[in-house]
């Protein structure tokens, strides 16, 4: 199935258009008659048929609509962006195709990176979410300071923090059906201050194994062992 994305499928007849429009009829010349698979990123799948074609836009006709919901439980990466951000874009590839329902990027004290590009995280995980026939799309969010995402992330039931030597294993807290905020770590670690912010914050230690793993391979592998998929 070759979906498109459109934001708003709640009319049974929609107009299209931008750049998923021009894709869809300029260059794979989808025309009059023709069925489009539409989802908004928010789990609605469409079935539509367009019915007029224009240079720059098209009227769709909605003939079916279903509902998937969004995987259970929902994991939250809350991540120290790497010096090389193809690494994020990575991760966030990775991560929307496995269904991570927010990415959110803070700077710590040991960030080697304090911009991100936050268009281009969205237009890759937008790619993702339709490469992968998912019908739900991550937020992307803005990057904050260390103590802002503490105060973010408390917001969520369950609050993991990844350390090296943890006394826990993630597997052990895998089963938990409330979302989840898990906080990585940027390349150098947290700091020992960091650490103990966060467990004063009700954050529990959690670790990955013995071996030591680059930040986006960390938060791929721990939503992995949380997200249904």
């Amino acid at each position: 199935m070759q979906l498109f994305f459109h934001p708003d499928l709640s009319s049974p007849s929609i107009t299209w258009e931008g750049p998923e429009f021009h894709h869809a009829t300029h260059v794979l010349r989808q025309g009059p008659g023709m069925t489009i698979h539409l989802t908004d990123g928010a789990g609605r799948l469409a079935r539509a048929e367009i019915t007029h074609l224009e240079k720059k836009k098209a009227t769709l006709v909605i003939r079916e609509l279903t509902e998937k919901p969004a995987p259970s439980p929902e994991v939250h990466l809350f991540v120290a962006p790497t010096k090389q951000i193809d690494r994020m874009e990575w991760l966030v590839e990775k991560g929307t195709e496995i269904g991570v329902a927010g990415f959110h990027f803070f700077t710590s004290y040991h960030s080697e990176r304090r911009v991100i590009r936050k268009d281009r995280l969205e237009q890759i995980a937008l790619a993702a979410m339709k490469q992968s026939n998912r019908l739900h799309l991550p937020v992307i969010h803005p990057l904050i300071p260390w103590r802002d995402a503490l105060v973010k992330a408390g917001i969520y039931p369950v609050r993991l923090i990844a350390q090296a030597g943890g006394p826990t294993h993630l597997t052990a807290l895998a089963a938990t059906k409330a979302p989840v905020a898990l906080l990585i770590g940027p390349e150098g670690d947290f700091s020992e201050q960091e650490i103990q912010e966060a467990l004063m914050a009700g954050f529990t230690k959690v670790q990955l194994g013995e071996y030591r793993l680059r930040t986006e391979t960390a938060a791929l592998i721990a939503a992995a062992l949380i997200v249904p998929f």
